[in-house]
């Protein structure tokens, strides 16, 4: 399935010499360190380390629980410093300022500090804005 995602939004919504790499929202509100879909989590981060290498501009995990939070000060010492750079952890108020440097708030729904509405339903196919 990722790879499926992946592959459209680079045929569908990428524009060659203008938009050739992405940011992700993993979103994590109401969800406990217990709850984390780590093995389809670790399905997406497969499929775009492989096949999609490169394309990863900024990773943003928001609404992470400290405990998630302490896990994460502890390992990414472990991480190369590239990839400390594209993964950014962020609690439940603290991510606007540096998520609005990355992508412009007319790009981002309401929840994120931006202009958009809130989606709730009808996902597939993405809209492009």
């Amino acid at each position: 399935m990722a790879d499926y995602f992946l592959t459209y939004l680079i045929n569908h919504g990428i524009a060659p010499g203008h938009v050739e790499n992405w940011s992700c929202i993993f979103d994590l509100n109401n969800v406990g360190a217990t709850e984390i879909p780590k093995e389809h989590l670790q399905g997406v981060v497969r499929a775009m380390s492989m096949n999609f290498r490169g394309r990863l501009y900024r990773f943003f995990a928001i609404h992470v629980n400290w405990m998630v939070r302490g896990l994460w000060k502890l390992a990414h010492k472990f991480v190369d410093e590239f990839t400390n750079r594209k993964l950014r952890i962020f609690g439940h108020n603290d991510y606007q300022q540096e998520l609005h440097q990355t992508i412009e708030p007319e790009n981002l729904e309401k929840k994120y500090g931006g202009q958009l509405p809130n989606k709730e339903a009808d996902f597939w196919p993405p809209q492009w804005n």
